[in-house]
């Protein structure tokens, strides 16, 4: 059933409004998107000069300025290889305390402890570290109002 000439024509206008605002939102988001590309490319130039320092700076260090410090942050993450391999593998160990949905990470590490940097079958390990900025004080300041 056709409702357009009971909706009368506020219906009109409220849907040629919506289309309209729809449409702008799509054209600023792309807009916005590239604009923050361009950033996004930026900012993984000067993590990668700060990178740079901090391994040159030695293991654990950190650079501490009044707009800031940069300092790693190791992430280390565990997943499966194979499921069969090494559900076999915590049968055989009795090593259920591994089990969850997912590998458990602390379990695992545990086990590479106590093997000699073994892992257990069907286990991948690997290790992140990445580049954080803490905020100083005079960064506090907004000095760039416009981003």
């Amino acid at each position: 059933m056709d409702n357009s000439k009971a909706a009368g024509p506020n219906a009109d206008v409220l849907i040629s409004t919506y289309v309209r605002i729809r449409d702008h939102i799509d054209r600023r988001r792309k807009e916005v998107e590239q604009e923050l590309t361009e950033y996004k490319e930026q900012l993984a130039v000067v993590e990668k000069a700060l990178d740079d320092m901090l391994k040159e700076a030695g293991p654990g260090a950190s650079i501490k300025t009044d707009h800031g410090v940069a300092y790693h942050q190791t992430s280390d993450r565990v997943a499966l290889e194979s499921w069969d391999s090494f559900l076999e593998f915590v049968r055989r160990e009795e090593a259920w305390h591994m089990l969850q949905k997912a590998v458990t990470k602390t379990a695992v590490k545990e086990y590479m402890a106590e093997n000699e940097g073994a892992l257990p079958p069907g286990v991948q390990y690997s290790t992140e570290v990445k580049v954080r900025v803490r905020r100083g004080r005079a960064a506090g300041k907004k000095e760039d109002q416009n981003g």
